[in-house]
């Protein structure tokens, strides 16, 4: 009887373990095999596989190409789309605590939805019926209980509101804004303006943090013609994010003559790689930002906008902005008030596609002559938008400065390069990048400019050249100068026997960061050694002995403990948003801490190919998603980290990080005929 009591429970803890693994992690029904497409006027396909972030469009015309991407990036990323959306407008706090004001406040300021509705009128025609069909895609894919039940939507008591095709442009400026550097207040503004420009860095940061979406400064696009000559590689890497939704879509896209590779950000009209046999081109977001004192022709225009928030009030939110960018300085009003002449409204969610309109006595031009205030001119706002390149074309990025790397029959490049030269010093190729780190990545590419070594290894090449040349002047310092304590003696070997390589298990990539971070703190440049350098060799042991005693404090005396992969793990945080299948997190606050961590066991670095953990930047560490293809010849390739939530509500790595090609599977579990209404 006890045994029949058992393998009841037993089976019936086996039920409940599968159910709520149904609940949290299966996806809440299969897409439709048809959806009916406003506008749809050709037939157009879309399909993937589950496990893979490729999505395949069979779709000739333009129009209705753009039609099938809304609708893909509408099927398979709708929860990222909206919450951009959303922060871009200024209403997270819709949906979260008061935590979630200061994101909002700062969205508005900025200027992202007001900057969309202005530019989209002024765009040409072909880009107004592009936007349009993209959107008809996203609201029929919106319209889907494949997508209407995903739990970010049930946990929010709300379904994504249509997609209205300006939307498009104001999650553009968001990342535009996420692709560009604050630039640092000249010495003679005023204190008052420093103070308010200090405040708009923090709460930047803090949003940054929040989306995942920090790390552009470290992107990269290069060009290498190895020695076996031939057509040139071009690849890049792009941030991914720290968050489990990745930030690109790759895409396969055909046509009855033709096909194209891709790299697309969903919610946007950016391709960031485009390839095809005759041509290949990849670029790097990059925004443009600068401080002016705010000239004497300008007026400071003040508004006040309601702010709804989750628990039914209002708050009255006030700004101040020009036609040129956003004002910092004593002009600048207070941030909020309770709104006590409304009522709260019937529901909190109601998502409409427009702007909370200011009130109609509360936006006025104050002529006053502010001189000291301070203007930071912002990427959308100093140009009217030219016409671009759609879809399939390789798009370009609109009001940005992008780096870029074409070829066709020659290469061509915009943006700071750093050549790439062989082991006789000819110029086999450039690193193209905004980072301080191209010249290390440039010199790592130079080993791949001789015969024999395989191009598709730098996706997994953990080698640092820097590295090597950097350790070199810690290893003859140990040589002259022993050190003097037994831990430090113990350990040393572990440094004179460094190649440079940051795998996973090795212990001298963890000494030789804690003692470059102790020459960093000291201002300390460790340099090429002069044979006369004798004190310069004495304080390289000191800082090695200090970074012996740090590594010490921080993982105790087993030096087992000291691996790469423990001292610099990769650390994900997933936010609001969850996982890749949407799933929120318990807590809805903003705060970093409250959100499920994920710490992949560390390997690269940031000066190294195959990207990894940047010790100097604050955790998070950003992922990347890595590209590269041969001009003129087979599909790219892509390699990527993808994160699934476990039950235990952990995040872990999925197996299938590794190098994929642009090539889906021959058949796809999931296929989606566009259909007319």
């Amino acid at each position: 009887m006890y045994r029949f009591v058992l393998a009841g429970l037993i089976g019936v803890f086996g039920v409940a373990l599968g159910l709520l693994w149904w609940s949290q992690v299966a996806p809440p029904t299969a897409p439709p095999s048809e959806i009916a497409v406003a506008g749809r006027s050709a037939p157009s396909t879309v399909a993937w596989d589950p496990d893979s972030p490729l999505i395949h469009i069979q779709a000739d015309a333009e129009v209705e190409a753009a039609r099938a991407l809304g609708l893909a990036h509408g099927l398979r990323h709708a929860w990222t789309m909206v919450l951009w959306r959303q922060t871009a407008r200024g209403r997270l706090s819709r949906w979260l605590p008061d935590s979630a004001v200061s994101f909002d406040r700062h969205a508005r300021q900025m200027g992202w939805a007001r900057a969309a509705q202005t530019y989209i009128a002024q765009l040409p025609r072909a880009d107004r019926e592009w936007l349009a069909a993209y959107a008809s895609g996203v609201n029929a894919a919106f319209a889907t209980e494949y997508v209407r039940q995903q739990s970010s939507f049930a946990a929010l008591d709300t379904p994504p509101k249509p997609w209205a095709p300006w939307h498009t442009l104001a999650v553009e400026h968001l990342l535009t804004w996420m692709a560009t550097d604050v630039p640092a207040l000249p010495d003679s503004a005023a204190p008052a303006v420093h103070q308010s420009a200090d405040s708009l860095r923090t709460v930047d940061e803090e949003l940054r943090a929040w989306l995942g979406l920090h790390g552009w400064s470290d992107a990269m696009a290069w060009a290498l013609t190895p020695a076996e000559s031939g057509a040139p590689y071009l690849g890049a890497r792009w941030p991914r994010g720290s968050t489990p939704d990745a930030l690109v879509a790759p895409v396969w896209h055909t046509t009855a003559a033709d096909t194209a590779w891709m790299t697309t950000v969903p919610g946007t009209r950016w391709t960031l790689a485009h390839h095809t046999r005759t041509a290949s081109q990849v670029m790097l977001p990059r925004g443009r930002a600068s401080w002016q004192p705010l000239a004497a022709p300008d007026t400071i225009h003040r508004a006040t906008e309601r702010l709804r928030q989750r628990d039914g009030h209002e708050l009255l939110l006030h700004t101040a902005f020009t036609g040129s960018g956003r004002i910092v300085g004593p002009e600048v009003p207070p941030a909020l008030s309770p709104n006590k002449s409304l009522a709260p409204p019937d529901s909190i969610r109601s998502d409409s596609t427009q702007v909370d309109p200011p009130r109609a006595d509360s936006t006025h031009a104050d002529s006053t002559q502010a001189r000291s205030t301070w203007m930071l001119t912002l990427p959308h706002w100093n140009e009217v938008p030219a016409q671009h390149r759609r879809f399939p074309g390789p798009a370009s990025l609109p009001h940005h400065d992008p780096l870029v790397l074409r070829h066709d029959t020659d290469l061509t490049t915009a943006g700071a390069t750093q050549a790439i030269r062989d082991a006789e010093g000819d110029s086999v190729g450039v690193v193209l990048s905004a980072s301080p780190w191209r010249r290390a990545w440039a010199d790592r590419f130079s080993a791949y400019a001789d015969a024999g070594r395989s191009v598709h290894a730098w996706a997994v090449d953990d080698t640092s050249t820097w590295a090597q040349q950097t350790v070199a002047p810690l290893q003859t310092a140990l040589a002259m100068h022993p050190p003097t304590d037994s831990l430090s003696r113990a350990v040393a070997p572990f440094i004179r026997n460094w190649d440079g390589v940051f795998a996973p298990s090795s212990i001298g990539a963890s000494i030789f960061q804690a003692w470059w971070h102790e020459m960093q703190a000291a201002r300390i440049s460790p340099v090429q050694l002069d044979t006369t350098a004798y004190f310069a060799s004495v304080r390289y042991r000191r800082g090695f002995e200090r970074a012996v005693a740090r590594l010490r404090e921080q993982h105790g005396p087993d030096v087992q403990q000291w691996r790469w992969e423990a001292v610099q793990p990769h650390r994900f945080q997933a936010p609001l948003w969850g996982t890749a299948t949407g799933h929120l997190s318990a807590a809805y606050a903003p705060a970093a801490h409250n959100a499920p961590i994920a710490s992949i066991p560390g390997r690269g670095h940031i000066s190294t190919l195959a990207p990894g953990p940047n010790p100097g930047a604050a955790p998070p560490a950003a992922g990347y998603h890595l590209y590269w293809t041969r001009a003129g010849t087979q599909p790219p390739y892509y390699r990527t980290t993808n994160l699934t939530r476990t039950l235990a509500d952990r995040l872990v790595e999925s197996p299938d990080a590794r190098i994929n090609a642009y090539q889906p599977v021959p058949s796809p579990s999931v296929q989606v005929r566009l259909t007319a209404p």
